[in-house]
């Protein structure tokens, strides 16, 4: 930490600011510990299924609920943008005079 801030000793904003900074980096550096740690157990994971240099796919359920959730996103965009695509012909064809 920057800055030690003891019982009773006023706190400026330079203070406040540098010790909320280091409470960030702190909390940034654990939460890469922890996707670390996270790696190496889907590795071992992987090692013990596949065994001998054998690639295995390990399913992450969180992951692949988030891709299944973008894929039903995809799916809605594609279909509005369709209709919308053809309420424009439509409008077209209505509106389009022979000169």
């Amino acid at each position: 930490m920057s800055e030690k801030v003891s019982k009773g000793m006023p706190i400026t904003k330079t203070t406040a600011i540098n010790t909320l900074k280091d409470y960030a980096t702190l909390s940034r550096s654990e939460g890469q510990k922890k996707r670390r740690k996270e790696v190496e157990e889907l590795r071992r994971r992987e090692s013990a299924v596949g065994g001998s240099g054998q690639t295995t796919r390990v399913k992450i359920p969180s992951l692949q609920a988030a891709l299944e959730q973008q894929g039903q996103k995809l799916d809605a965009f594609i279909a509005s943008t369709d209709a919308r695509l053809k309420n424009i012909e439509e409008h077209a064809k209505r509106n389009t005079t022979i000169l």
